[in-house]
């Protein structure tokens, strides 16, 4: 698997904005994206941070949704007015673990 991080921070008073711009414009889209395995947003409302993860079950689905693609340029217009910066990072995953509840 592999992962890309995107760190962002944000105009202040505009936290809950991005993260409802997040979950409802650029989350539904994610879904459908080939090699698509899963989000995480992690936030800061402190220091008016964002952490977001995504995980793509290969390379190629990660970098066909990277940096430059169409995918990724057409999500950050969503948020464009609502970032100060980004910076973005493409991982290797070579362990993941999630939790199961009982009976699964």
């Amino acid at each position: 698997m592999h992962a890309r991080t995107i760190q962002a921070s944000i105009v202040p008073g505009k936290v809950d904005e991005a993260l409802a711009l997040y979950r409802d414009e650029i989350l539904p889209v994610l879904r459908t994206m080939p090699g698509y395995v899963s989000t995480t947003v992690m936030v800061d409302r402190d220091d008016h941070r964002a952490l977001v993860s995504t995980v793509w079950d290969s390379q190629e689905a990660a970098e066909a949704t990277g940096e430059g693609s169409e995918y990724l340029n057409r999500m950050l217009s969503h948020v464009r007015f609502v970032l100060v910066s980004r910076d973005i990072h493409h991982w290797d995953v070579p362990i993941a673990d999630r939790a199961t509840s009982a009976g699964e």
